[in-house]
């Protein structure tokens, strides 16, 4: 560390006057810009931070020393104060050099937190939310970056992004054949050895981390242990969970070719973003009814399996999704057609044999 001697005070003589020389550049309060502005078409919101988020920050000075700025500080949104999301206690602008900023959120909280390291390393629950701020290098000041709806909210550049991935299935009945006469009722069967439900990966480790060697102010993503799978991020460990679906009872009427819009098969829930191997499977058991006409009893009631490796699932430019990335929402539309093929019937008649013929003579009197 460098040393420094400090002159409590500087007296210039002058014309036989003393003068006071001072700075009196007024002190600047740190107050953080969270991102909330349309990106292209999608629009960002803070409505995820649920009002608080935490921070970690670094100060270098002029001459090149550097210490910590914010230990786990929590910001919050103040909208009472100018309407900005500032720190529980209050931090100034420094005159000289710049300040680091590292933000994050959500649950699980990180194992491990660093100048410029992140790590998260437990189990993903249906409700976790990891939210990852990109860095904020070399700020002195607070700045105007994504309030394009509000130019006077300002603060050092926050944008979050998610950590985790999100999954959905959802079902209905559908059919090209619809039947004037009979109503199809299909019920999702959930329990014993027929359980419908995927086995999925939900423990891993995320490692982050961020390093800038440049000297003006900039935003950076973090990057990831995962050098082959970067948009996964995390690396796996042993430990599985059995997600089983719900039990919606589907109807298609007499002659409808729909069950009408899509249901809740799984609702939508957190998983560890993974590569989808052979062993994460879709599988679906239900019981299917056909009712004649005005007739109070299905003539047709059986129990029907169907699964399908997720890695061989394809999306809608036909192309198999094969892994769950960080950020990524993906829903599955379980299609399915009760009716199958109508009976008919190929009917013939036999034809007579007429080998057989047998002659009788008749005797004279």
């Amino acid at each position: 560390m460098k040393k420094y001697m400090i002159l409590a005070a500087v007296a210039l003589v002058a014309s036989a006057a003393c003068t006071k020389v001072e700075d009196t550049t007024p002190a600047r309060k740190i107050s953080f810009e969270v991102a909330s502005y349309v990106a292209q078409t999608k629009a960002m919101t803070t409505t995820e931070l649920g009002g608080s988020f935490t921070t970690n920050a670094w100060f270098t000075n002029g001459d090149g020393d550097k210490t910590q700025f914010m230990r786990s500080e929590t910001i919050t949104w103040n909208n009472t104060v100018s309407n900005q999301w500032a720190p529980s206690h209050e931090y100034f602008w420094p005159k000289t050099g710049y300040i680091d900023f590292y933000s994050y959120d959500g649950t699980p909280a990180p194992t491990s937190v660093g100048e410029g390291s992140l790590t998260y390393t437990a189990p993903v629950a249906t409700d976790a939310n990891i939210l990852v701020a990109d860095a904020a290098y070399h700020q002195t000041q607070n700045s105007s970056t994504y309030h394009i709806d509000n130019a006077s909210v300002k603060g050092v550049p926050t944008l979050f992004r998610h950590m985790l991935a999100k999954i959905q299935f959802k079902v209905k009945l559908e059919t090209a054949n619809a039947t004037p006469n009979t109503k199809w009722d299909v019920t999702i069967l959930n329990a014993g050895a027929k359980l419908s439900n995927i086995v999925i990966l939900n423990t891993g480790t995320l490692t982050l981390s961020n390093s800038y060697a440049g000297s003006t102010p900039t935003t950076q993503p973090w990057t990831n242990a995962n050098a082959t799978k970067p948009n996964v991020g995390w690396v796996a460990a042993a430990g599985t969970e059995t997600v089983s679906t719900l039990t919606p009872a589907l109807a298609l009427a007499k002659a409808a070719t729909s069950s009408g819009d899509f249901v809740d098969l799984i609702a939508l829930r957190t998983v560890m973003p993974q590569v989808l191997g052979d062993d994460a499977v879709f599988t679906l058991n239900y019981n299917v009814k056909a009712t004649y006409g005005s007739e109070a009893s299905a003539y047709l009631d059986e129990n029907r399996s169907f699964s399908v490796k997720i890695n061989t699932i394809k999306n809608t430019s036909s192309v198999a999704i094969t892994e769950w990335d960080m950020n990524q929402v993906i829903t599955y539309n379980v299609i399915i057609d009760p009716v199958g093929e109508q009976i008919l019937f190929d009917p013939a008649v036999e034809e007579w044999d007429e080998t057989q013929t047998g002659t009788i003579n008749v005797p004279q009197a």
